[in-house]
């Protein structure tokens, strides 16, 4: 029966510390990874700023939709204050102004992280109904 020598025995305790070694630091760098992964998933989403402004006389009277949902201090009364400012996520966005006897007034805008996109729009009244011409 022949027995391990020293030096076998001595390799075997070496190997094993070694695997031992690479399995910690395989572990670490998965938990990096892992909390890396997390981290960014966790990170708010980049935005920037939509500032729109209007001229004076349609000021309380304009509603504002941006990206398709309305934008009110009230609910279902126009914007009392003026300009507006609102955080939205970057990329394009769209800004719709409608008020009562005018048309309504869409822009698309691009915006960019950190940025401030100011939106100066002016409404056009829609068309007038036709005026009744006096009886003769």
């Amino acid at each position: 029966m022949n027995s391990p020598s020293r030096e076998d025995a001595a390799l075997h305790v070496k190997s094993t510390a070694d695997r031992r070694l690479l399995i910690l630091v395989i572990g670490i760098v998965a938990l990096m990874a892992i909390g890396l992964a997390v981290l960014l998933a966790l990170r708010p989403p980049a935005t920037g700023l939509v500032i729109v402004d209007i001229p004076a006389n349609l000021q309380g009277k304009v509603s504002v939709r941006i990206n398709g949902v309305e934008v009110t201090e009230t609910p279902g009364k126009p914007l009392a204050t003026w300009p507006m400012v609102r955080t939205v996520k970057i990329g394009k966005t769209a800004v719709q102004l409608s008020a009562p006897g005018f048309s309504t007034a869409t822009k698309i805008v691009s915006v960019g992280e950190g940025d401030a996109v100011q939106v100066h729009e002016s409404l056009v009244p829609s068309a007038a109904a036709p005026s009744a011409q006096p009886a003769q």
